[in-house]
């Protein structure tokens, strides 16, 4: 699977930014992402997370409108998933309903081309991540046929912290807009996409025969 990101409500609070400046600014990002994992089209079970980002940024102008902007930023990223089935031969037994939350943490860096013309500008770039920390949280509800009332039975709920079951390393790209209000505050939205899948390839099994 592989993120996709949509950060919404970025904050961009910077110490030196005049609108076209031909000097090194540098400055401070906040906001909230929502985020999921592909191909959601064809889990529509899945669901996505809301999450913070924070950031910090040097801006090197490159000319008159262009401008390289590195940043180092700490995002929470996750999805929820819902899977429901059915107990014994169509669902003689009752159904079951299982819900999974996973919440990652990431330190990104992503390397972005910054074009502002006024007060619009757009940016992109490649973004390497590198997960700090992972947890997985996950309960299951089941619901008995045979029994009326209807019984409903939840299962403990299980939760797994480490990120041994996903990659260490992430690398996606950036695209995104936004509007310069002032030389010190601006606000845009972004789409982050990762390349590369979240989780490593898992080994095939092998059956022993012993004889």
């Amino acid at each position: 699977m592989r993120h996709l990101v949509i950060l919404t409500g970025l904050l961009v609070l910077a110490g030196s930014c005049p609108l076209l400046a031909q000097k090194t600014a540098f400055g401070l990002q906040l906001g909230l992402n929502t985020s999921t994992a592909a191909p959601l089209y064809s889990d529509p079970a899945a669901e996505r997370r809301w999450g913070l980002v924070a950031a910090g940024f040097v801006r090197q102008p490159l000319g008159r409108h262009l401008s390289l902007q590195p940043e180092l930023a700490y995002e929470q990223r996750g999805l929820k998933t819902v899977q429901q089935g059915i107990l014994g031969f169509e669902g003689s037994f009752g159904t079951y309903e299982r819900r999974e939350t996973t919440r990652l943490h990431y330190l990104s860096l992503p390397v972005l081309l910054r074009g502002q013309l006024g007060r619009f500008f757009a940016l992109a770039g490649p973004q390497a991540s590198y997960l700090l920390a992972a947890r997985q949280q996950a309960a299951t509800q089941y619901s008995l046929a045979n029994f009326l009332p209807r019984i409903s039975l939840p299962y403990p709920a299980t939760e797994t912290a480490g990120a041994e079951n996903f990659r260490r390393w992430e690398l996606g790209y950036v695209a995104g807009v936004g509007y310069q209000v002032s030389a010190r505050l601006a606000f845009g939205v972004r789409y982050v996409a990762s390349l590369t899948n979240m989780q490593p390839p898992r080994e095939p099994m092998t059956d022993f025969y012993v004889p």
